[in-house]
């Protein structure tokens, strides 16, 4: 009988009849050690076939083996090459860059306190909702300084109306001694033009009665003629005292109406008392104008609420925060820098910021003003060692980074990052 003939089985057919020549191997060994026979090497008894497919040889066999054998090398070589990639960025990046993520966005939080106690009658903001400068955002209960200002305002105007009765006194007494005065001062002037004239006519009635009666001793004039030069000179003598008398008396009137006029003087004091007293209670009206519109909560500048604190009902102190404001368009970024990387920063250096609320936004800015002190230099608890152990610890220090195209979106509070520019990419 011919020997059979070896088939040629493709790689597929040859791996699924691995299993089963083994198996059959096996299977005849077993067989022939239970049936007492000692068991034949494959070249004693019968030659064991060997098939192989077609076209397939030692060599192609060896060379899973082979690659095999590279493939760890060729995966470390890939691993140092993005090793070798990523630290060669990092350094870049490290000489390029100091970068921080110890930083948040910062503003200026305006506090809008309570200027007067009382009940907050009502408070017409929320959180999130924008003012400007001088708008009223609440009340805060006035109804005792309005009375209080109703009651200064009527003692005002009791006040005013007495310097009014002073006033018109003062020109009624002015009119009244100044037509007086001029009255008398006219009579006076009268007067003493009669004295002159009375000085005249007795003057000369004492010469006429010398002449009767130096004529009468030489026997010329009758005793008649000097009985009546006498009598003519006694007439003058008394019409001239009576001319006198008229002219004191007119003199005294016209003193006694000059002192009248000297009330003017008085009632002018009197005036200037009330017009102080009248800018007085003026001053008082207007401080509890002040103080009653102190009672309205006011926006002292424009922004947006962040933050209110109380709610309408409650009893608020002078002085209490109702709320608190910020300008959403004047903020900055508050990066706290460690102290050894702060002699690489400049004031003005270009610096990237990635806000975490939006990574897909990356902003520009430039660093403003590099901190003078320490951010531990300002802590509530002062860190005393009494007991000599010192545990060195890197201090930071704070520096502002204003931000470009800022259009509200940035609120105080965000986390950022930055990378401030302190060296030149290569190639520049």
């Amino acid at each position: 009988m011919s020997a059979p003939r070896p088939i040629a089985l493709d790689a597929d057919e040859e791996d699924a009849s691995r299993p089963v020549a083994l198996a059959a191997s096996v299977g005849e060994r077993q067989a022939g050690t239970e049936s007492g026979r000692p068991q034949e090497p494959d070249g004693a008894g019968r030659s064991a076939e060997v098939f192989e497919p077609s076209g397939e040889t030692g060599t192609d066999r060896a060379a899973p083996r082979t690659r095999r054998r590279w493939l760890p090398l060729l995966l470390l070589v890939v691993a140092l090459a993005v090793l070798g990639s990523w630290g060669g960025s990092w350094l870049h990046d490290r000489l390029r860059y100091v970068h921080e993520t110890d930083a948040r966005v910062e503003a200026d939080m305006i506090s809008i306190p309570a200027r007067q106690a009382g009940w907050l009658v009502r408070l017409d903001v929320e959180e999130g909702d924008r003012v400007t400068k001088g708008q009223k955002i609440g009340l805060i209960d006035r109804n005792a300084a309005a009375l209080r200002l109703r009651e200064m305002e009527a003692e005002l105007g009791a006040l005013q109306a007495e310097r009014a009765r002073v006033a018109a006194k003062r020109t009624m007494v002015d009119k009244e001694t100044e037509s007086r005065l001029a009255a008398l001062s006219a009579g006076l002037k009268a007067a003493r033009s009669l004295a002159a004239a009375r000085v005249h006519e007795a003057r000369l009635a004492g010469l006429e009665y010398a002449r009767a009666k130096a004529l009468k001793a030489r026997g010329v004039a009758s005793a008649n003629e000097l009985d009546r030069a006498r009598a003519a000179n006694q007439r003058a003598n008394q019409d001239l005292l009576g001319a006198r008398a008229q002219v004191m008396a007119s003199q005294a009137k016209a003193d006694e109406a000059r002192a009248q006029r000297q009330e003017l003087g008085v009632l002018d004091a009197e005036l200037e008392v009330l017009r102080r007293r009248e800018k007085q209670y003026g001053a008082r009206v207007a401080r509890q104008n002040l103080l009653l519109a102190q009672h309205s909560v006011v926006a002292p500048a424009s922004g947006v609420i962040s933050r209110t604190f109380v709610d309408a009902g409650e009893y608020v102190r002078v002085g209490q925060r109702v709320a608190l404001l910020h300008d959403p368009h004047e903020v900055w970024i508050e990066a706290n820098v460690r102290e050894t990387e702060v002699a690489r920063l400049k004031v003005g250096q270009r610096v990237q910021i990635r806000v975490d609320a939006y990574p897909d936004r990356p902003r520009q800015g430039r660093v403003e003003r590099i901190g003078a002190a320490t951010t531990g230099e300002f802590r509530l608890l002062p860190t005393p060692n009494p007991s000599g152990n010192f545990t060195k610890v890197t201090q930071r220090l704070p520096v502002r980074i204003s931000v470009s195209g800022n259009k509200g979106e940035l609120r105080p509070g965000m986390l950022v990052e930055i990378d401030v520019e302190v060296g030149k990419p290569r190639g520049r």
